[in-house]
């Protein structure tokens, strides 16, 4: 499966990278700064839009994920870090895309950490994936939350139209003994909830592209005593669960 999942992402990622096709005679003296740094620009751009569209792939495995080299063209090559900590909630990879100076590629990356040494002489771009996953990761979060927000304000709704004082839990539906409409799950596919909180297919996807979580009935959440709690949760590449709490409030 490891070897397979390379095979694709090489495969994409040459598939990305095939217009920088130049002569294989030209060397590194015949380039000017000019065309190295449009060349580092596209290469650049090419690289965050591979990693942005395949980072579920990327992300989801420990070592190093190596694009295709660029042919050696003027020596061009890609540095590779393992999967790194970015910070306490989000963990990626980090590229070093370098063209060699006159004494040949002297960059350096440390691969456990991601830390690049620029060459004195090499012309040096890093595409950093903890930049890119980190956008993700909070867009995720900031969905879940609203999910969160939109189960508390549909039980406080329910939760008004009965006496002040009613102990009934809104948050599960009645094959669980709730009162609400929702299905009792432990973390299945949140789009069981479109009809009941009007959302949309997208609402119920995270910024990753994957389907969020509902958990009304795990023992994380209290709900058989108040006050009652649901959450709303998104699985990252790299296998963490991560989950906003919705409360019942006081009416």
């Amino acid at each position: 499966m490891f070897l397979n999942a390379i095979m694709v992402l090489a495969l994409v990622v040459s598939a990305v990278l095939s217009f920088f096709a130049f002569d294989s005679s030209s060397s590194i003296r015949e380039m000017s700064v000019e065309e190295r740094t449009m060349y580092l620009d596209e290469w650049e751009a090419a690289m965050r839009e591979w990693y942005g569209t395949h980072i579920n792939q990327i992300d989801s495995i420990d070592g190093q994920v190596l694009p295709p080299p660029v042919d050696g063209r003027w020596g061009a090559t890609v540095l590779a870090s393992k999967r790194i900590a970015c910070n306490p909630d989000v963990m990626a990879h980090r590229y070093a895309l370098v063209i060699p100076g006159v004494n040949g590629t002297e960059t350096t990356m440390e691969i456990a950490s991601g830390i690049v040494s620029p060459g004195k002489l090499d012309m040096t771009r890093t595409v950093d994936g903890c930049e890119i996953a980190a956008d993700l990761f909070e867009e995720s979060r900031r969905k879940a939350s609203w999910t969160a927000g939109a189960l508390e304000n549909y039980f406080k709704s329910n939760a008004l139209k009965e006496q002040y004082g009613s102990a009934k839990n809104y948050f599960m539906g009645a094959s669980c003994n709730g009162w609400g409409d929702m299905p009792c799950t432990t973390g299945a596919d949140i789009s069981a909830l479109i009809p009941i909180l009007g959302m949309s297919a997208s609402d119920c996807r995270d910024a990753y592209g994957n389907p969020m979580l509902f958990d009304n009935s795990s023992t994380s959440v209290s709900a058989m005593s108040r006050p009652y709690t649901s959450r709303v949760g998104f699985t990252t590449p790299w296998g963490i669960t991560v989950w906003a709490t919705a409360i019942e409030k006081g009416y």
